[in-house]
């Protein structure tokens, strides 16, 4: 559920009122009108508690005419501001988390409705917030208009990289797109590549990870993608994944990367909402080439198939709209049972499955085969064995076995019969390997 961080925005309309708070206004007011005929109280508040809004906040005031008339800083929530306002319909426009030294901000003279909230060179966003409502001033009565205060930015709350080979010298994170400012719509403008360094950890060897939480302005309108890089000798290699889905504000990520033998990254990404947003979880995998669940690979020139059919011998599973391509999610016309089992240990499965993987990588023509994740186990279950195996050849799923696939980076079983989940060391004997691929097709 949303929990709105507000800003709360009071008319008094009384002549008394304007009599007492002229004093105060004066040292604040950049214009001050003839003959005012109401008083606009700003103040800032949290509606739960649950929520600080973040301090100094930049209150911009726009009259009729989109002509910025005052500007103002609320340092803290026992301060306010006050105009006095002749009668007429005005725009207010706040900004929160805008510190001086971080952010470049327009003055009174300076602002339009086209402005932006510039983050100075050298600074990092810090938790920038944004509101902006219409208010109509009118004699004889008194207004209230409460802004909801959004948080514009994410937050990069933990990056842990684990089995980093003893001779990386540096390792970062590059998360793409980022950007530097945000207009007074809220558009998101200046953009911006994000690299985080990491460090070592302390106390566990072959651990790198993020020392200091990282807001971030993310572009929300543009594909995701990060960037894994590691340094050795000078040399620099880099293992990139493109998000399936798109960057969301005001949520908070926990990137987890395991470095294995063979030289692949098994990733595991968490986003977990604010107290007022959802939660989501992300699964992919790295590799010295691509990403292998997001569908990184080229997109393919031709139209889409429909859920349901077979594409080159798989089965279509589901698909999705994207801003520019169509995102098809298939189902391998093969399965094995012979890969691993509930005797081996996380690490010998994983290896085990990776084997068979690489041996699968480039099977009818389609890349970035991968451990199906739980969602894409529930779109199988969703779907029905039944539905599937009219479809497709031999060999048909079966529903009293076990099929391996990635919960959050733990290998576990999935009866499709069922849906029950279990444990690695509870499958059955006969558990089955059977991949998945997204692909992209162009619109």
């Amino acid at each position: 559920m949303k929990k709105n961080i507000q800003l709360v925005v009071s008319i008094v309309m009384t002549v008394v009122s304007m009599t007492l708070l002229t004093s105060c206004e004066k040292e604040f007011s950049e214009v001050t009108p003839v003959n005012p005929e109401s008083s606009l109280t700003v103040t800032t508040r949290s509606e739960s508690g649950a929520e600080e809004v973040a301090y100094p906040v930049a209150v911009y005031l726009f009259d009729a005419n989109k002509a910025c008339i005052d500007f103002r800083r609320i340092e803290s929530a026992d301060a306010s501001v006050v105009y006095d306002l002749v009668e007429g319909v005005y725009d207010v426009y706040a900004f929160g988390g805008v510190a001086e030294g971080k952010y470049t901000l327009p003055s009174v003279k300076e602002a339009t409705l086209e402005s932006v909230i510039a983050l100075q060179d050298g600074q990092e966003h810090g938790d920038l917030m944004r509101a902006n409502s219409s208010v109509t001033t009118t004699k004889g009565e008194a207004n209230t208009i409460n802004l909801s205060m959004n948080r514009c930015v994410s937050k990069i709350e933990s990056i842990v990289i684990k089995q980093v080979p003893d001779d990386v010298t540096a390792v970062s994170v590059t998360l793409s797109k980022t950007c530097k400012s945000m207009a007074f719509d809220g558009t998101m403008k200046d953009v911006n590549i994000e690299v985080i360094t990491l460090e070592k950890s302390g106390t566990e060897s072959g651990t790198w990870e993020l020392k200091t939480p990282r807001h971030v302005l993310f572009d929300v309108a543009a594909s995701a993608s990060v960037k894994i890089s590691m340094t050795t000798n000078g040399n620099a290699k880099g293992y990139t994944y493109q998000l399936t889905d798109k960057w969301k504000s005001n949520y908070l990520y926990h990137i987890n990367a395991t470095y294995t033998e063979k030289q692949n990254f098994h990733v595991t990404g968490t986003i977990t909402g604010a107290t007022w947003q959802g939660t989501e979880d992300i699964v992919f995998n790295f590799d010295e080439t691509n990403t292998q669940d997001g569908g990184s690979g080229p997109t393919i020139n031709e139209t889409a198939p429909e859920v349901g059919t077979l594409y080159k011998r798989c089965y279509v599973l589901s698909r999705t709209e994207e801003s520019n391509a169509i995102k098809v999610l298939l189902l391998h016309p093969n399965q094995y049972s012979d890969v691993c089992n509930g005797t081996m240990s996380q690490e010998e499965a994983r290896n085990s499955i990776n084997s068979k993987l690489s041996e699968i990588a480039s099977e009818n023509e389609i890349t970035g085969w991968h451990l199906p994740n739980e969602a894409e186990m529930d779109a199988i279950y969703s779907t029905g064995t039944g539905i599937i195996n009219q479809k497709i050849p031999e060999p048909k799923l079966v529903n009293n076995e076990d099929y391996f696939y990635d919960d959050n980076g733990t290998i576990r079983g999935y009866l499709l019969s069922s849906k029950v989940k279990r444990d690695l060391r509870l499958t059955t004997n006969k558990a089955i390997l059977r991949p998945v691929a997204v692909v992209r097709f162009t619109k």
